[in-house]
């Protein structure tokens, strides 16, 4: 058959070539692209998930943490590592002299890292109640001093 002069049937020709060649080449992929997107979104849920419960995770044992930390410091005495408060009393009572005197404190608290003069130090805190009763067997009379009183130790930390 002679090639056409017609433009209309070549382009017809060039039409149907076309349309076998890219049916052939395209046809194969159709509805991969879809099936791929929706693989990446579900990697993307997957991801978040494990994101979300890492959060979660690393939130929880910072609240536990919290917790136990904010638990020891309004209560250090529950400590298992800490003595009970410590009292004692000492009877510098004479035959003539009617005085009993007696001292407790608590146990050596760690106040946290502060700064004096630009350098750090610990700071540890005591608390001390002092008590001195008299007695006057003449007039029957009692006199109680309390004197609370804190100590504080300060010492300088190592940075190097």
């Amino acid at each position: 058959m002679p090639p056409s002069t017609d433009p209309n049937s070549q382009d017809s020709e060039l039409d149907a070539m076309l349309d076998a060649h890219l049916a052939a080449v395209l046809l194969p992929h159709v509805g991969k692209a879809t099936g791929a997107f929706r693989e990446h979104l579900a990697r993307q849920r997957r991801m978040r998930v494990i994101r979300l419960s890492s959060a979660v995770a690393i939130a929880a044992g910072v609240v536990v943490a919290w917790g136990l930390v904010s638990s020891w410091l309004s209560n250090p005495s529950s400590s298992p590592s800490s003595p009970a408060p410590v009292n004692i009393a000492q009877d510098v009572q004479r035959s003539d002299s009617p005085v009993t005197q007696s001292a407790s404190w608590s146990r050596v608290m760690d106040d946290g890292l502060g700064l004096v003069d630009k350098r750090p130090v610990r700071q540890f805190r005591r608390d001390i109640v002092e008590e001195v009763n008299w007695y006057d067997p003449r007039t029957q009379a009692r006199v109680r001093q309390t004197t609370p009183r804190q100590e504080i130790f300060l010492i300088g930390v190592q940075t190097d």
